[in-house]
Formats: structure tokens, sequence, C-alpha cells
């Protein structure tokens, strides 16, 4: 049996930046919304000790295409003998996501503000959704960036039409 991989769909996660944590809930909860990865799809892999991974949109839903457990990238074992060396060294070659997205930013903000005794402070709901508009934008292109145009996702590519629509 023969796989095909569509890698204009692949796309890179790094579940565990070098020397540190895993991605936070919220950090999973934005990479969900942006790239339709399925958040349990990405706990699972957190639990099996995976720190990077590489993902494919594969009808509606992702398949593991790709995964780096201890240091060096692996393919999972329904693909080893099924997809040619050429398409594994450019699976390999698709970088991460960003991963350090909108909570981290909002968590910054928010160490630096004092709030009065009085009340909580009530973010800016109309900043903060241009925040992750941009932020958002800013994370697929750095994927064009690194990958070129041809590598968006069909739920990227729409992404980026409807916003373009609301600037």
């Amino acid at each position: 049996m023969n796989f095909k991989i569509n890698l204009n769909k692949v796309i890179g996660i790094e579940l565990k930046p070098k020397g540190g944590k895993y991605l936070s809930p919220e950090q999973i909860y934005e990479i969900n919304r942006i790239y339709s990865v399925d958040r349990s799809f990405i706990y699972d892999m957190i639990e099996k000790g995976y720190i990077f991974i590489w993902v494919e949109e594969y009808h509606g839903s992702h398949r593991l295409v790709g995964f780096i457990e201890k240091s060096r990238p692996e393919i999972p074992y329904k693909f080893s003998n099924n997809i040619s060396k050429e398409t594994i060294d450019k699976i390999f070659s698709i970088g991460s996501i960003p991963t350090k997205l909108v909570y981290e930013k909002k968590k910054r903000i928010r160490s630096n503000s004092k709030p009065t005794p009085s009340r909580k402070p009530q973010p800016n709901k109309i900043k903060v959704e241009k925040k992750e508009v941009f932020l958002s934008i800013d994370s697929i292109l750095d994927k064009i960036s690194l990958s070129g145009i041809s590598s968006l996702n069909e739920s990227e590519i729409n992404f980026l039409n409807e916003s373009s629509r609301n600037i």
C-alpha cells in the first residue's frame, strides 16, 4: 500500500521548546483555533513524550506524519516503508508554527499592570481581538516565509481571506 502525503498540508508543531516546558493549555487552544488541530490529539502526542510533531491535514482531521521523541526525527511505522526518502526529508525540513501565541502576550501585559483595589481592570475586548488577528496573521506569514505560500492549508487560506475582508 502506498501512502500519499500532501506536503502543502503538513505543519510542524514544537510541543516542548528546548529546555522549556510543554505547550500550555492556552497555546494548545490557539493552535486548535488557528490551525484546527484537535486539542485531544495534541495532548495525546504530549502524553507519548513527543517534543515535536509534523501533522497533515487529512480528510477534515489531522494525522501524524513525523515526530521527535528524544532527539532524532522519526516517521510512524505505517509510513516508514511506504513513502520516499525525498518526502521524508521534506517533512523534516518543515519548521514549527509559532507557539508563543496570544496568551503569552496577554499574560505579560497583565503582570505589569497594577489593579485598583476596588475592581480588577477589564481588558479592552476590541484591542485583544485585534491583537489576536494580527498575531494569527503573523504566524501564518511566518509560515509563508519559512515554507512558501504553497505550504498553507485550506483553513489558513480561509483565515487570511476572511481577515483581509475585515481589515
